[in-house]
């Protein structure tokens, strides 16, 4: 099990350019995206146990510029994003699970909806900034807040900690890269924790 780190906010159309200027100066790497999220549950919550999750299929392409043919694929990843830590243990970032595995088939989830996000995907370590807008097909116009880009920057602590620190001393450190973000972004943008829906 993988813990995830995350902080959300929104931009508006009008600063997104000085978003991204700022993020580039303090990037290692740039890349647009395109990720398709199908997302699965297994019916009604009466049927299941309360902690049963949901279930997201995600494809990601990605490319330095969209005007380019030659697209990386990360394939298909099932991920099942765990219940999160209670605000009072967590108040500034959302930290919660996060599972990944490959596609099974034969279990018993339905279809719910799917989406694609389109955007930038800043890297810098192990620090993932995407700031993006939701669609409902590739080619539509963004599904809501056509004048509102969705930030999130996203710090994902494999479950192999080959570095002999604590688990909590890495949730201290990418809370800390995290903050550095906020830093850099203040005035811009307010980063917090958002709740799932």
């Amino acid at each position: 099990m993988s813990t995830e780190i995350s902080a959300t906010g929104l931009v508006s159309i009008e600063l997104r350019q000085s978003v991204l200027d700022r993020l580039a100066t303090h990037s290692h790497s740039v890349c647009h995206f395109l990720a398709r999220e199908v997302i699965f549950d297994r019916g009604p919550l009466d049927e299941f146990p309360a902690d049963t999750q949901m279930l997201r299929l995600r494809h990601t392409l990605q490319t330095p510029d969209f005007s380019q043919p030659k697209e990386t694929g990360t394939g298909w990843t099932l991920i099942s994003l765990g219940r999160p830590e209670p605000e009072r243990l967590s108040p500034e970032f959302l930290i919660r699970p996060i599972y990944t595995g490959p596609v099974l088939e034969g279990e018993p989830f339905e279809r719910k909806f799917e989406y694609y996000r389109r955007g930038l995907v800043f890297t810098r370590g192990p620090v993932l900034t995407e700031i993006y807008q939701v669609h409902s097909t590739p080619t539509d116009p963004p599904i809501e807040w056509r004048d509102t880009y969705l930030i999130s920057v996203t710090v994902i602590i494999p479950p192999a900690n080959t570095t002999g620190r604590s688990i909590q001393e890495l949730r201290e450190e990418a809370s800390e890269r995290i903050r550095g973000i906020q830093g850099y972004l203040k005035g811009l943008v307010d980063l917090g924790r958002v709740e799932p829906f």
